[in-house]
């Protein structure tokens, strides 16, 4: 079972509204993402609710049953296409108690024109806000596993909806945003912290106390691997550092000898010939007197200076020795 499957199994089993209207708000947020009307023979009303989990069929069963009374009826939708799960419709049949799930669940306008976004007289309250959030994300949401990323969104076939149902999560201080995919428009959020925030406002604690631990040993980790990597690249750094200063202090004692330099001088190059590994404060340690860091990296570049100075010598000796040599004419 994926982390968006236990998010939604656990939503879908919860068993305390924090006030009777946040039922409704819920049921809302089912029928207004993921339902339809159909309008029969004699101007009769059929509610219909597709999703994928009979779990989540259950749950609207249910709410239906309680609310208005109503035994729903669900179907088995069976694909052809390998692979690809089953779909569980419910549908509220024509009756009475229907027309009163429309009024109540606003799934009509005042003009009898199908609601296209968020009716915010279901979501007065902000216990009613996390139902209905709850709601739209069990029938079409999905949250990718922590361990793999930090992904959140909710699908909905109107624009309307997915734009309002943007205002209603950014009121809870999470940042969403809409993009739109085959036909089909997402709210979407990304980042941990928002993701987070997510689970908790829809109620998922189980979740957001696994996302939470998961999220803790990532960082742990990532900030294990950034000083691991710091420190590699420190001690790579001082190692290429320290076969520069050796190369350039064996150039000095072939050409001119260590002796030649000031005694400051020949004390450091003789130290790092000895302390090949050592770092620039080791080394000042070592010194007799200490010095600090700052000063012996001076020495060593003061050393660094006069081997530049003989490869420079160096270079330009072929071309005094051509001159020796030329012939008279």
């Amino acid at each position: 079972m994926t982390f968006s499957e236990r998010v939604k199994n656990e939503l879908v089993r919860r068993k305390k509204d924090e006030c009777p209207e946040c039922a409704y708000a819920e049921l809302g947020g089912f029928v207004h993402t993921a339902g339809s009307i159909s309008i029969l023979g004699r101007q009769r009303l059929s509610v219909t609710v597709e999703v994928d989990r009979p779990a989540i069929a259950r749950r609207v069963f249910t709410l239906v049953k309680r609310l208005f009374g109503v035994h729903s009826v669900i179907a088995v939708r069976r694909s052809s296409r390998l692979g690809r799960h089953n779909t569980y419709v419910v549908n509220i049949p024509p009756s009475a108690q229907v027309t009163e799930v429309v009024r109540r669940l606003h799934v009509l306008d005042d003009d009898s024109s199908l609601t296209r976004g968020i009716p915010w007289r279901l979501v007065g309250d902000k216990c009613c806000q996390r139902a209905y959030l709850r709601g739209a994300f069990v029938v079409r949401g999905y949250v990718n596993d922590p361990v793999k990323g930090y992904h959140l969104e909710v699908t909905s076939n109107s624009f309307d909806h997915a734009s309002d149902l943007v205002k209603l999560t950014t009121k809870w201080d999470i940042k969403a945003k809409t993009t739109e995919h085959k036909q089909r428009h997402i709210l979407y959020v990304k980042g941990a912290d928002d993701v987070s925030r997510f689970l908790q406002v829809i109620g998922a604690d189980m979740a957001l106390l696994e996302f939470e631990n998961v999220r803790a040993m990532k960082d742990v980790r990532n900030q294990v691997n950034r000083e691991v990597n710091c420190e590699t690249a420190n001690v790579n750094k001082t190692v290429e550092a320290a076969a520069r200063q050796i190369d350039d202090i064996r150039l000095i004692d072939r050409e001119i000898g260590i002796r030649s330099l000031k005694k400051s001088l020949q004390d450091v190059a003789v130290l790092r010939l000895e302390m090949p590994s050592a770092t620039m404060e080791e080394l000042g340690q070592a010194l007799t007197p200490a010095v600090s860091k700052s000063t012996v990296s001076y020495r060593f570049k003061r050393i660094a200076a006069i081997a530049d100075e003989i490869r420079k010598q160096q270079r330009g000796h072929p071309l005094v020795s051509d001159r020796r040599t030329a012939k008279p004419r």
